[in-house]
């Protein structure tokens, strides 16, 4: 509820005027009147029919042809408590060809469909060879559709899945996938607070601050191998039972084997994040200090992780040696 309360400060869609900072900025702004009328009807569908809470838009009174939207990672994927960002620009042919989009990189690739260039991958852009069924179809494909598809089908609990490299699928695992991606989220985070996008700087205040606890805990469950990357939600406060208890009071919780590589770089976002955050609400540092005392305390009444958890790192290095093999 206060996460939604604190939302609805900052209206899902709304039309501003400083485009000083997008993607397109210096792009032709010439539009045909019809396409200017698509794109009038486009912001209608969008003001009345976003994701509550999700995704947020804006628009430009200025330049009818460009758009900003900023998608909240989804719950149950590696992407989780995120923010993401994604400039657009209208064709002048609109709707006959879909929009240019861009995304917020960084320069990091988070997911195997947004590059560090800030490329999107996406067959509903045209951008990826698809089913026809699945590409951009004039006068029936919407704005609204691509957000959603961003959400859903990029953002997603298995990115790994969307990597169309045989030889990357095998050269790593889900697991290894995604934990690289939680801390590429982490960095992103770190990025947006310290330089918001214009028009959203509210938007990213009020969004960690809100989700600042479930953050840090988050960061703290994944380290200590309490739970796989996208698997934990966050219930509020500070209970060990619901961060790090076992599902009975007299079992000892058996904690899944964390990657060494994994572990040595959320630690470095981890204590990046606690200073970045503190400064909108000290308290942050007195619940870190907390929360780590309370992971010291879990670690020491959980049962290590059986050997065979190591099978999917074997696996990987067995592969390895086969591609190098083969080069040389």
């Amino acid at each position: 509820m206060q996460v939604e309360e604190k939302m609805g400060q900052f209206p899902q869609f709304d039309v501003v005027s400083d485009i000083s900072d997008h993607k397109y900025f210096n792009a032709s702004s010439y539009m045909q009147l019809p396409a200017i009328r698509a794109v009038m009807r486009e912001w209608k569908i969008l003001e009345k029919n976003l994701p509550g809470g999700s995704i947020f838009v804006r628009a430009y009174e200025g330049r009818v042809d460009l758009l900003r939207a900023a998608i909240v990672g989804p719950q149950k994927t590696p992407y989780h408590d995120g923010l993401f960002f994604f400039d657009f620009q209208f064709p002048n042919n609109y709707p006959h060809a879909p929009p240019k989009a861009h995304y917020w990189s960084f320069g990091r690739c988070l997911n195997p469909n947004l590059y560090e260039n800030g490329w999107v991958c996406l067959s509903l852009l045209n951008t990826w060879r698809g089913p026809k069924e699945t590409r951009w179809q004039p006068g029936v494909s919407t704005m609204l559709q691509v957000l959603v598809s961003l959400q859903a089908l990029v953002l997603n609990q298995s990115p790994l899945h969307n990597e169309p490299m045989i030889l990357t699928k095998l050269m790593t695992t889900s697991y290894t996938y995604n934990d690289t991606a939680f801390v590429l989220t982490c960095r992103t985070m770190l990025s947006l607070i310290r330089t918001p996008p214009r028009g959203f700087e509210t938007l990213v205040k009020n969004h960690f601050g809100t989700r600042a606890h479930a953050i840090l805990a988050a960061c703290q469950v994944y380290l200590n191998g309490f739970a796989r990357v996208g698997d934990y939600a966050y219930g509020g406060g500070l209970s060990p039972r619901r961060l790090f208890a076992a599902s009975s009071e007299e079992q000892r919780r058996v904690v899944f084997s964390v990657n060494s590589d994994f572990k040595r770089s959320l630690k470095v976002e981890y204590k990046a994040l606690v200073v970045a955050l503190s400064k909108h609400d000290p308290s942050l540092k007195g619940f870190s200090q907390e929360l780590e005392r309370m992971v010291n305390d879990a670690v020491k009444n959980s049962v290590p992780p059986p050997s065979f958890c190591n099978l999917n790192l074997l696996f990987r290095r067995f592969w390895e040696w086969i591609w190098m093999g083969s080069i040389e």
